[in-house]
């Protein structure tokens, strides 16, 4: 298996910041729109959190990772260690928030379907891209280190 740098994972993380941006976005306008329209949660009320609660609370923490992915990109060699920390625990929180939303869709929201499609298929896709982002995220996490252990080759 051939050993990639650092540099060969630009692309990947710029996308990752990107579609951090998209779905929290998406998800920050859905919850919103919602509150609006319904006047608060109407359906997944068991949850902890309720279904759109979460889809709040995503919205919001994918916008914050996303500026700080940004951030991260601009550091210099002196703030590496730094990065790699904030990096690695954005994905460890995406993958405990993922799982929250799973149980918070499937097990406590899945009345959402009938009332709320909205919520319920933003829910959905935003559990299926965290699943996504923490694969592409641990395997890139992965990559750059097995090439700065094996001397930048």
């Amino acid at each position: 298996m051939p050993v990639f740098r650092a540099s060969e994972f630009a692309v990947c993380g710029i996308s990752t910041t990107f579609i951090l941006f998209a779905v929290g976005a998406s998800c920050l306008g859905v919850a919103i729109w919602s509150y609006v329209q319904q006047g608060g949660v109407n359906c997944g009320q068991n949850g902890k959190p309720p279904l759109l609660e979460w889809i709040l609370g995503t919205g919001i923490s994918y916008l914050i990772i996303a500026c700080a992915y940004s951030r991260v990109k601009r550091g210099n060699n002196k703030t590496k260690g730094l990065g790699m920390f904030i990096v690695s625990s954005s994905h460890v929180f995406i993958f405990a928030w993922m799982i929250v939303g799973a149980v918070s869709l499937w097990r406590d929201g899945t009345d959402c379907e009938q009332v709320n499609s909205i919520v319920w298929k933003m829910g959905l896709s935003a559990v299926i891209i965290s699943i996504v982002l923490c694969l592409c995220g641990g395997y890139m996490f992965n990559a750059v280190y097995t090439d700065e252990e094996m001397g930048g080759r």
